[in-house]
């Protein structure tokens, strides 16, 4: 009986040494599988990530882009409203310009005999020298008429 005993002891020993193993060998395998499925999820996880960032970023890229199109047409509205504007202005001054007399500091007369006093001739000058000249070019003009003309400075 001892014999056999032990025997049957060494046999279960071996046996259980068998199932130990078999049972190690299956929570390595079991290990290895729920290691490979996280890494599976992992890496599942790290392409949806990946597909998220770079669909993100092509949302980023075109919404960059979008604004950076309407800075550029907001810059060129701008750019053509000032232009617009400058034009216009431009154009007021000339017409006020236009509107406006010149400085008028001088003006010629000339002498009417018949009513023996001194007539505006409408012409209107800003420096003396110009309505001097311009007084000496009617005199020899209109020598044979015997016409005075004169330079009065206004006040």
């Amino acid at each position: 009986n001892k014999l056999e005993l032990g025997l049957t002891a060494d046999v279960v020993g071996e046996e259980e040494k068998k199932l130990q193993e078999k049972v190690l060998r299956d929570i390595a395998e079991a290990d290895e599988q729920l290691i490979k499925e996280r890494l599976a999820k992992e890496k599942l996880i790290d392409i949806r990530v990946n597909r998220y960032n770079r669909r993100g970023e092509l949302e980023n890229e075109k919404a960059e882009a979008e604004a950076k199109e309407a800075e550029e047409a907001k810059e060129k509205l701008e750019k053509a409203e000032a232009k617009k504007k400058a034009k216009a202005l431009v154009k007021a001054k000339k017409k006020k310009d236009k509107n406006k007399k010149p400085d008028v500091r001088w003006k010629i007369q000339r002498f009417s005999p018949i009513r023996k006093k001194w007539i505006d001739f409408n012409e209107y000058y800003s420096d003396e020298k110009t309505a001097q000249d311009r007084a000496a070019v009617l005199r020899v003009r209109h020598m044979a008429d015997k016409l005075k003309f004169r330079v009065v400075g206004l006040q």
